[in-house]
């Protein structure tokens, strides 16, 4: 994979981020839902807003991904949770069926793993390459010192 193809296979992800948020809403919003699936609702959300990551933040995209994982994959439970009557109503309401869902969180898992793996190899390059600069710095600082 590569950066095009990841960038392809993500962008549909994001474009439907804003319909997990109407949807997310709209499931807060039911009086009907009860207090277990909110909490759950809840859990996913504060993960994704909160500092604290098992992909750190500062981690362009990686850092982001992780969040959306966990904040879908609370959504998917509780839409699973429900009754198909329910289900059917915020599926013709809001466009968004678990199985989107789980293409998402696949997306999202295997873009994940591309820019961890392929972040860790360039890192490795850069910290190789530094330090062949310094070992050649230091080298020609010798007959100075």
């Amino acid at each position: 994979m590569d950066f095009n193809e990841a960038k392809t296979i993500l962008v549909p992800v994001i474009k439907r981020v804003p319909a997990y948020t109407r949807l997310i809403i709209g499931l807060y919003r039911d009086r009907n839902l009860d207090k277990k699936r909110k909490a759950l609702l809840t859990v996913g959300l504060a993960y994704a807003i909160s500092p604290i990551d098992l992909i750190p933040g500062f981690i362009p995209v990686a850092g982001q991904l992780d969040d959306i994982m966990v904040a879908l994959s609370s959504l998917k439970k509780v839409l699973k949770s429900l009754p198909g009557e329910s289900r059917r109503k915020y599926k013709k309401r809001y466009h968004i069926t678990t199985e989107i869902i789980d293409e998402d969180l696949a997306a999202t898992k295997k873009i994940t793993v591309f820019l961890l793996r392929d972040s860790g190899r360039y890192t490795w390059m850069s910290i190789r390459m530094i330090a062949k600069k310094s070992v050649r710095f230091i080298k020609k600082l010798r007959p100075v010192i």
